[in-house]
């Protein structure tokens, strides 16, 4: 899973961004780098394969400074873990970091390269790049670029763009891809989780399905689809409890391995009485949907599936409900039979999955008579939008 950060501030923000990405590196990545706008309004980027702390060793050799910048760790899908692949994506004076995939990016580059585009990486979210970099010269103002750009694209995208000429700001945008904006004192940021952001702020404001947003220092404008202006709460978000650091351990499977015994505590303290489990723990609207369900769909990716396996045996054989678990990847692409009064789980460590908030997008299209999510992280789109949670707190 990709991450992305970003700081505008009134001091320079390398620090920061270098933090952000190593509060992300549980998510595992092949390369990483930063974009800065210095103190010149030139754009300046560094890039390396490898860990974080390449990354580190280069700007030690090749420093660049700025109050303006975004960074990137990336897990390769389209191209080699390369520095040629690695985020930021450049074109003229625009730098761009991209989670998810654009799927119709073959096309684009096509076209782009039929009007005299040179490309530089197998990406596609160098295309972003280029298609930026071209509604800005056309006199477009950033996010009225940034919208015409995202109209062109079709698939899952968390967009941060840099633009030299106009040196104040960062252009976000979001569509089945998680990102946040944290709010600071003269500083704005953004992340694609706010795990990495939560040293330097507890505010953050979860910016929602298609809309876009400008930061800078001192402002955030967030627009809706209607391209009106939208006034946003901010959330209040508490210091996860779990470590972000390997704390010892050789790597984070390693460390998550000799937890469990404490996660699995952790998730069913307060929960269990001596021989049932205490209703009132689960809440209610959780224990409503348990308890009328006449059948069991579980949706998850990776471990998560495998997990769901696990819960189909139980379910059926202490439950006597049927319980069907799919793939969410494949969950969208067919046509699904519901059997009545069906209680439809998506499960998630990060809730963030792509495949599995496109399954519940589904999901809710269906003759379900209920909707709820198993999940790890409070603040998640999954816990979000779905109708009832359950947390794991591990």
């Amino acid at each position: 899973m990709c991450g992305i950060v970003g700081a505008a501030a009134h001091t320079d923000v390398v620090a920061t961004l270098l933090e952000g990405l190593k509060r992300l590196e549980y998510r595992g990545y092949d390369s990483a780098g930063l974009a800065l706008i210095d103190a010149q309004q030139g754009l300046e980027c560094r890039r390396q394969e490898g860990k974080l702390q390449g990354l580190r060793e280069k700007l030690k050799t090749h420093p660049i400074s700025g109050c303006i910048g975004i960074g990137h760790t990336r897990w390769a899908t389209h191209g080699q873990p390369v520095v040629a692949n690695a985020h930021p994506q450049m074109a003229g004076d625009v730098a761009v970091v991209h989670n998810g995939i654009i799927e119709n990016h073959d096309l684009l580059r096509d076209r782009l390269r039929q009007e005299g585009c040179t490309f530089s990486s197998e990406t596609d979210t160098e295309t972003v790049a280029h298609l930026m970099l071209q509604a800005l010269d056309q006199g477009l103002q950033p996010l009225e670029a940034l919208r015409s750009v995202t109209g062109q694209l079709e698939g899952a995208y968390a967009l941060a763009v840099l633009c030299a000429r106009f040196p104040g700001t960062i252009i976000i945008a979001r569509h089945h891809s998680p990102l946040v904006i944290g709010i600071g004192e003269d500083a704005h940021y953004l992340a694609s989780d706010p795990l990495a952001l939560q040293h330097l702020t507890g505010n953050f404001i979860h910016l929602e399905e298609d809309e876009l947003a400008e930061i800078g220092p001192e402002h955030c404008h967030i627009q809706g689809v209607s391209q009106a202006g939208l006034q946003r709460r901010t959330v209040r978000l508490a210091e996860e409890e779990h470590h972000i650091g390997k704390e010892g351990y050789r790597h984070y499977m390693l460390k998550e391995i000799h937890e469990q015994p404490l996660s699995v505590s952790r998730c069913l303290a307060s929960r269990l009485k001596a021989t049932t489990v205490a209703a009132k723990a689960l809440g209610q609207g959780v224990s409503q949907a348990l308890s009328k369900a006449g059948a069991v769909e579980i949706v998850a990716c990776g471990s998560s599936y495998h997990a769901g396996l696990v819960a189909k045996h139980w379910i059926e054989e202490l439950a006597g409900l049927p319980c069907r678990v799919e793939v969410a990847s494949e969950y969208r692409y067919r046509r699904q039979i519901i059997q009545p009064g069906s209680l439809f789980i998506s499960l998630s460590q990060s809730g963030e999955t792509a495949d599995t908030l496109a399954a519940l997008h589904k999901a809710r299209e269906g003759a379900y008579d209920a909707w709820m999510t198993i999940v790890n992280v409070s603040h998640s789109t999954l816990m979000r939008e779905s109708e009832q949670a359950l947390l794991l707190h591990a």
